[in-house]
């Protein structure tokens, strides 16, 4: 079915990856292989760019001229919240699940009344180290009752209880920046290799549209055939959660057709 150009998004969409067999070629029918995302998509931009060159002198086989050389597809996926299962999927990158260790880094005060004690985030694995406002560092104590200037003691936690560092009276208040390593129950954690290659995948986008007068409305597929991963990737969460947009590159395809749009009408 052909689209029509007179329809008015009813929302950006959903959107599937599925990766392909890197082995057949076929699209894969594990459903390890497929990703549906839960995540809200605020916007999908597609850009078709016909990339060409010139001929300055030319003969009789090649005349001077521009010369089309190909034609590259870009799709770009904004998500208003992203996964980090998501950017593991297009990366080729398994999640671990498990115990494990975790770094803290705050900046903080210590308790300005007693009891003069931050608890950690869990248990405290080694040393934590502590500066003060002018980055000098504090020592280790003996004992929370005999506690002096610049110096801590970490008391550790009875049973489930989490570790406490303790400070002087003498420091109440003060401003310090705090950096220790945690016991964590449930660590996620995926890494990049090296040399991954980000896998080929095709995208399937799924939305509504209206048709301008309203009266009509319509359920859509627009499928990229098969598509990488490229460009940055902002792993950085933004203070206030900003959008996240996602490059894709549109390879060749299977077939003749880069992307294939579709549509129907559904009940109002």
């Amino acid at each position: 079915m052909i689209m029509g150009k007179d329809y008015l998004h009813i929302n950006a969409g959903m959107v599937i990856f599925t990766k392909y067999d890197p082995k057949t070629g076929a699209l894969s029918t594990n459903p390890k292989d497929k990703r549906i995302c839960t995540e809200t998509v605020e916007g999908i931009t597609r850009k078709k760019t016909i990339n060409t060159y010139e001929l300055a002198n030319g003969n009789s086989n090649y005349p001077a001229g521009v010369y089309e050389t190909g034609v590259a597809y870009q799709i770009g996926i904004t998500f208003t919240t992203l996964n980090s299962e998501t950017l593991a999927f297009l990366q080729n990158a398994p999640i671990k699940k498990g115990s494990g260790t975790i770094k803290e880094l705050v900046q903080t005060n210590i308790p300005a009344v007693a009891p003069y004690e931050i608890e950690a985030l869990g248990k405290i694995v080694g040393e934590p180290t502590i500066l003060d406002s002018e980055s000098t560092p504090f020592n280790k104590g003996s004992s929370p009752e005999e506690l002096e200037s610049m110096e801590y003691v970490v008391i550790p936690g009875t049973g489930d209880e989490k570790d406490k560092i303790a400070f002087s009276e003498e420091d109440a208040g003060k401003p310090i920046t705090l950096e220790y390593v945690f016991e964590a129950t449930e660590v996620e954690e995926y890494g990049i290799d090296k040399n991954a290659v980000n896998p080929v995948v095709q995208i399937e986008i799924i939305h509504e549209t209206l048709s301008r007068d309203k009266t009509k409305r319509y359920k859509n597929n627009s499928i990229i055939s098969r598509a990488q991963l490229t460009g940055d990737i902002d792993e950085n969460l933004a203070r206030q959660h900003a959008p996240t947009t996602l490059n894709f590159t549109a390879i060749e395809p299977i077939g003749s057709q880069v992307v294939v749009n579709r549509k129907t009408e559904i009940p109002l």
